[in-house]
């Protein structure tokens, strides 16, 4: 390839680039203006369903809440409905656990402080009657960009950017194989170095059979799921010395990470920056019963951690035989990888370091946000579930809870 068809070809491929961001700009702006129009709709139907139950028989009207409840099920782009008016404070919210609400709903001051991301979550807000001579506030948080939106906007784009590429590289191909074709005779036979330019193409690494994902029930306090109290690290009130501890400080000096007192409340401010920003969190819980706090292994297994998951304050004990560490902004697949590999690494050394089977001895349990509104403490339970569950099957010693957000939200609609 010449100079000249060097520049025109360099000129096409910006503009095919070009063009496919172009158009993807224009869907998601579409898709934007979508759901805005949507977002205003769903409020007006809510303002007009909370005027007339206010109007009628108050704010306490459970036609009216049964609407609330059905549209946050119905609509994932819903992220928070309340109704509130001053001096009475918040009068209904869903769902009730409110993350992206500023303290507690039952001591919340009117109006509220809410936190969201306002590049992607619209805020509506309206009058809709009075209570006790008192305004009664209608507010809606409706999501504008979700993730599937930027992926469908996105997709046209990158096909046709990807089939570009897959052409450039063709033509790049042939015209290499064009100037290389004089040094070979007319009717010699292809030669080995001629196929020996193109390797195979090494196939993706899958995880061990032992480490897919567990079709858990959604409720482990159901009488057919692990029981998350069977796992020893599910006690973080237990002690070595069978005596309750006080937190003293910010790390224990037994092992150097943070009490576990504190993992629910950083558990609970992590779950509601990922909430605001829309990502993904996972808490992995690890046992090492047999393995004494003051043992080399033990050692091993805090050295590697630190290692592996970096943040030290976002590592924690949990009871006298486990640990939990907080991993934000990473998937439970993602975390699954990570796992395994810190399994491994502790595995290799305790096996290099001495000749006892404590590496048998540790187990791991891992949930995630997986895209819902969830509060620590499920989060929690769904993890100690799923350690439950590795302690229990022995072989697989990494266990991840698997989530279905949809019927997360139908559960918490119920219960609102």
């Amino acid at each position: 390839m010449d100079g000249s068809k060097r520049t025109l070809f360099l000129l096409a491929s910006l503009c095919v680039f070009l063009a496919a961001l172009g158009v993807s700009s224009v869907r998601l702006a579409v898709r934007y203006s979508e759901n805005l129009r949507k977002a205003q709709s769903v409020f007006q139907s809510l303002r007009s369903a909370a005027s007339r139950a206010v109007l009628q028989s108050g704010p306490s009207d459970e036609t009216w809440r049964s609407l609330a409840r059905e549209t946050y099920r119905l609509d994932d782009s819903v992220l928070l409905v309340v109704l509130h008016a001053p001096g009475a404070g918040i009068l209904h919210m869903v769902p009730g656990s409110a993350p992206y609400l500023a303290g507690s709903p039952q001591t919340a001051s009117v109006p509220l402080e809410l936190y969201y991301p306002p590049q992607t979550v619209s805020r509506l807000s309206a009058v809709v009657g009075s209570s006790a001579s008192a305004p009664v506030t209608l507010e809606l948080l409706y999501t504008l960009v979700r993730q599937r939106d930027v992926y469908e906007a996105a997709r046209i784009g990158l096909v046709t950017a990807a089939a570009w590429t897959a052409l450039s590289l063709l033509i790049v191909t042939v015209a290499g194989l064009r100037r290389a074709a004089p040094a070979v005779g007319a009717f010699d036979p292809p030669r080995p170095a001629d196929t020996a330019a193109s390797p195979g193409i090494v196939g993706p690494g899958f995880l061990d059979e032992d480490f897919l994902l567990p079709a858990i029930p959604l409720e482990p306090e159901s009488p057919t799921d692990p029981a998350p109290t069977e796992a020893p690290t599910a006690r973080p009130e237990a002690h070595p010395t069978g005596t309750a501890a006080s937190p003293k400080g910010l790390y224990s000096p037994e092992s150097g990470l943070g009490w576990s007192e504190y993992l629910p409340e950083r558990l609970g401010a992590e779950l509601s920056r990922a909430a605001s920003f829309e990502q993904d969190l996972v808490l992995l819980e690890l046992s090492h019963e047999g393995i004494s706090r003051d043992s080399a292994s033990f050692r091993v297994i805090i050295r590697i951690l630190l290692e592996f998951f970096s943040f030290r304050d976002l590592a924690f004990e949990q009871g006298s035989t486990g640990l939990a560490v907080i991993l934000p902004n990473i998937d439970s697949e993602h975390a699954l990888r990570m796992a395994e590999e810190y399994l491994k690494k502790v595995t290799t050394i305790l096996r290099e370091e001495n000749s006892s089977q404590d590496y048998l001895k540790i187990h791991l349990g891992i949930s995630s946000r997986s895209g819902r509104l969830v509060d620590a403490q499920r989060v929690i339970t769904e993890a100690r579930a799923a350690l439950a569950r590795a302690r229990e099957e022995g072989d697989s010693r990494i266990i991840a809870f698997k989530a279905d957000p949809n019927k997360y939200r139908s559960f918490v609609a119920s219960r609102s």
